[in-house]
Order: C-alpha cells, then structure tokens, then sequence
C-alpha cells in the first residue's frame, strides 16, 4: 500500500515539475503597458520572460528588445518630464509678470520636449520588432515540454505573502 501512495505521490510531483512551456504566446499593447497571454490566457510579464528565455533563439531576440527598450524609455521620460517642467515654469513665469511677456511662452516647451520624445521612437520601433521575432521564433520552434529554470519568489499570494515557485 505504501508502495503505490509513494508512486503515485512521485507521479503527481512530476506531472506538477514539468511546467507546460507549449502554446502560442502573443502580446496586446494597452494604454500604459503590455498584456501577455499564453493559449488566449493572460500571464504576468515575469512568466512571459521565463517562457520566452526557456528558447535560446527567441531568448536572444528578446536580450535585444530588452536593451533597445531600455533605452527608448529614459529617452521618453526626459521628453515628457521636459515638456512639463518647462511649461510650468513658463506659466509660471507669465502669472508672475502679471500676463507680460508671449502669450506663445508654452509653445516653446512643448517644442522641445516633443523633439526629445521623438527621439525614443525608432528605438522603440527596433525594440518591437525584436519583441515581435522572439514571439515568433518561439511560437515556431516545437516546444520540449520541460524547463529546466526554477525560480522562487517572494511576494502576494492568495492568502497573503509568501513564496512561490515558478517553473
């Protein structure tokens, strides 16, 4: 009786360590982040990175997305924070002198902050597009059905904190 609650039990376990790395994996753009689903199913960005790097060609498809991207996005965030600070401080500067001065004074901050903004997007272009090759390249490549990556994190459970496994 034990021996058949043990194999059963070691039949279980591995069924649960086999991850299931198969399916077609596919990216939505939203307004202010990405949205990762596996078979139709929505994934956190943390597990469409394990799946994507269990590949080694898609892995290095998305090592470029990743430097591309990183850096796309200080260059956007200096536009941006470039186009506010220096409009506040031009509608600052125009309530202090009492409405003196260009009534054109916001132009030139949205000019420039502009510019730098449109700097990020070729950037961003090659990231997505390198993005969209490791997507296919995994998408194409016949899956094993077992990776070998177990990582542990820390973090919100359903009952709260704890450590979880991902594999």
């Amino acid at each position: 009786m034990k021996t058949t609650i043990s194999v059963y039990l070691i039949i279980i376990a591995s069924i649960l360590i086999l991850p299931n790395v198969e399916g077609q994996l596919s990216v939505e753009y939203g307004t202010f982040r990405k949205f990762y689903y596996k078979d139709g199913q929505p994934i956190i960005s943390r597990e469409f990175s394990t799946l994507i790097n269990s590949n080694q060609s898609s892995a290095k498809e998305y090592q470029k997305y990743k430097s591309y991207n990183s850096i796309a996005l200080p260059i956007r965030l200096v536009g941006q924070l470039t186009t506010i600070g220096i409009g506040v401080y031009e509608m600052y500067t125009l309530i202090q002198n009492r409405g003196g001065g260009s009534p054109y004074a916001y132009v030139k901050p949205l000019i420039i902050g502009s510019g730098i903004w449109c700097l990020s997007i070729p950037f961003t272009l090659i990231s997505q597009s390198h993005l969209k090759k490791s997507i296919n390249i995994y998408n194409s490549t016949p899956q094993s059905g077992i990776n070998s990556e177990v990582e542990i994190y820390f973090g919100l459970t359903g009952d709260g904190m704890g450590f979880y496994l991902s594999f």
